[in-house]
């Protein structure tokens, strides 16, 4: 049965596959951020099937850097066919197919499709994107293509065991570095009562090619655990894994092992304790120069929310890791300790606050060797902070929302002299200004910061900010209006503007829906590096419920 469903599934992909193959390409996304597949109840209540099309035409200029625009999506650039959806029912007894295409034969292409039966408890869902994007911005570089393909399977066996399992291909073309992988993983689950026991397979081949070198092989990895299969006082979780890779015309075959066992145990009403142990090895490492070949962890967290309106978690983790040194002669053991704590307060129903606090510090640090071949000082940041404060206010009084944010992320280097520090600033709002207008704000700013040798006080890199204001109008009932600006800079060692305006507007009638747009970009590059462009965008969408 599963078969017979994977192989309908991937004969309407692969169709679409084709039809795809004869235009150029799409966009950067990977198939786990294709478009998910629609919800089961998007089939009528009565069985019927569903038939959505849609035609689409965009027109572009673009004066300037092309390529940079085109750095992560190629967007449509004539007319198209949009969107083709069907929900189908299959039979009277829950057997439904669906079908969602986007953008055919266009360069950003992609589709959904699944298949499911209700009362067997059966679903298998295939996605496919093809992309299109530049990775190298000067006149003649070469246009890469990448395509995706996923298959999940999901199906209950019986009411206490479950299979999950799936196949997934990546291929990327053009370029200097041309690779292809292709995966097959299972996960069999079966529930023992008050826990869920666990055993998957999973298996990689893949094969790259940068510049002249080529190098394919593949990896296999496998799993087995147990886990808690309903809530209770006392919760005990356990993993071990393995992973060995085998690698064509290498006499290594590196090989991984993964322990896990985590646990949770509340003590009172107000009061929980949780932690975690693991331990990484590494064995027949394929290295020239230092590795870390082996680590154990242990972590301890408690949560506790006696407090009025109050969350407090703390937590301690310390790890212990065995690197081997650049020539690989002797073995360090640096330890890296972490302490954590996260404070949530609410005083009021309408208002939120958020405190984080992060200390890690590292002793023992490996070492590097100067030229000479002699020990020098470590090229490890020894300690780190991270400060993050958040905080939210939406009054029950006024049709308004108010969030705003700051982080301090500070690494140092001790031996080295080094440091460099990012500070963020976020603010974003929205109002309702009538039923029918809401207007919404945001704002980003980051100041960046490195300190090298020997230029104490002088600033290494840049700092960006952005801020975009956006509204949205219900017209009418059928009408829907939207518009934002977005502007955007950088300053430093990188020097760029960018603004972008949109609107679209959209209305129902009917089985139909219109949708008209257009977006204006322009992007300034005062660094000298032809980075710029200026590009105009205008869309229209025809949408219908096929009867």
């Amino acid at each position: 049965m599963i078969l017979l469903l994977s192989a309908l599934l991937g004969l309407l992909v692969a169709h679409h596959a084709v039809l795809a193959a004869e235009g150029d390409a799409g966009t950067e996304a990977s198939a786990e951020e294709a478009e998910s597949a629609p919800a089961p109840d998007a089939v009528k209540a009565e069985g019927e099937s569903r038939i959505t099309i849609a035609l689409g035409t965009q027109r572009q200029w673009i004066d300037g850097n092309s390529q940079r625009f085109r750095q992560y999506v190629t967007p449509p650039s004539a007319t198209h066919i949009a969107l083709i959806e069907v929900d189908h029912p299959l039979n009277d007894e829950g057997l439904v197919f669906g079908l969602e295409a986007h953008d055919l034969l266009e360069p950003s292409a992609g589709g959904v499709g699944y298949l499911y039966e209700v009362d067997q408890g059966l679903r298998v869902d295939t996605r496919y994107r093809r992309s299109s994007y530049y990775e190298d911005f000067t006149a003649g570089a070469d246009r890469l293509t990448r395509k995706d393909w996923r298959t999940d399977v999901r199906w209950r066996i019986t009411p206490h065991d479950h299979l999950m399992g799936g196949y997934t291909t990546v291929d990327v073309r053009g370029g200097d570095e041309p690779w292809r992988s292709q995966t097959w993983r299972a996960t069999y689950t079966h529930e023992m009562g008050a826990f869920d026991a666990y055993g998957g397979l999973h298996f990689e081949q893949f094969n790259f090619a940068p510049g002249s070198a080529r190098l394919s092989g593949e990896a296999t990895t496998w799993t087995l655990g147990f886990g808690p299969s309903r809530d209770a006082r006392t919760l005990i979780a356990g993993n071990v894994s393995g992973v060995q890779t085998n690698l064509a015309g290498v006499g290594l075959s590196p090989s991984e092992t993964f322990v896990t066992l985590s646990g949770f145990h509340q003590l009172t009403d107000d009061l929980t304790v949780s932690g975690d142990l693991k331990y990484w090895e590494l064995e027949d490492a394929i290295a020239r120069n230092a590795y870390a070949r082996r680590e154990r962890l242990a972590a301890i967290e408690g949560e506790y929310i006696g407090l009025w309106r109050t969350d407090i978690r703390a937590g301690w983790e310390t790890a212990d890791v065995d690197y081997a040194d650049g020539r690989q002669f002797q073995v360090l053991q640096p330890a890296v300790n972490t302490t954590t704590l996260n404070v949530r307060f609410r005083p009021r129903r309408d208002v939120k606050l958020t405190g984080d606090f992060r200390r890690r510090r590292v002793d023992e640090r490996p070492y590097s060797f100067n030229v000479a071949g002699f020990p020098a000082t470590t090229l490890i940041h020894g300690q780190s902070d991270l400060l993050r404060f958040r905080g939210s206010w939406t009054p029950t009084f006024w049709p308004v929302g108010l969030t705003a944010g700051y982080q301090e992320d500070e690494r140092e280097n001790p031996e080295q002299g080094t440091g460099n520090q990012v500070i963020t600033r976020d603010l974003s709002a929205w109002w309702s200004v009538t039923d029918d207008v809401t207007a919404t704000l945001s704002m980003l700013n980051q100041s960046y910061s490195q300190l090298a040798p020997g230029l104490a006080g002088t600033p290494f890199a840049g700092d960006s900010r952005s801020w975009s204001l956006g509204a949205a109008w219900r017209v009418s009932d059928r009408t829907n209006f939207e518009t934002s600006f977005t502007r955007a800079d950088s300053f430093g060692a990188i020097e760029l503007e960018q603004d972008i305006w949109s609107a679209s507007v959209e209305h129902k009638w009917r089985e139909h829906t219109l949708r008209l747009g257009v977006t204006l970009d322009d992007l300034n590059d005062y660094n000298g590096t032809l980075l710029g462009y200026d590009a105009d965008l205008w869309y229209a969408e025809f949408a219908t419920l096929l009867p």
